[in-house]
């Protein structure tokens, strides 16, 4: 196929000046070309990105949820809180430190 194109005087003597100016334009084109479909391919990239909730957001959400579904049913369990007023336990650590000692001290 054949195109006819002008060009300003200056840049078509030193495109003429090219040993193959056909091949230099052709591949100037090419270049061109697959430029502008990756322009493209961002751009419909972007706009399809911009449509969708993000991920991130999403799985917060669902982590929040859970969270409160959990909350929820710990707290509709009757024995959930039953060691609450016990003043033995008020440092949980300390108190099962002090429950394992005498399983696992060796001595």
């Amino acid at each position: 196929m054949q195109i006819a194109f002008e060009l300003p005087d200056e840049l078509g003597k030193q495109l003429l000046q090219r040993p193959n100016h056909q091949q230099f334009v052709q591949q100037a084109v090419e270049k061109m070309l697959i430029e502008d479909a990756k322009l493209q391919a961002k751009q419909t990239l972007l706009m399809l990105m911009a449509k969708i909730p993000s991920s991130i957001n999403l799985a917060d959400e669902l982590i929040k949820e859970r969270r409160l579904e959990t909350e929820k049913k710990q707290s509709d369990n009757p024995l959930f809180g039953i060691w609450q007023d016990n003043s033995e336990v008020l440092d949980v650590d300390a108190y099962v430190r002090q429950l394992r000692k005498g399983r696992f001290h060796v001595g």
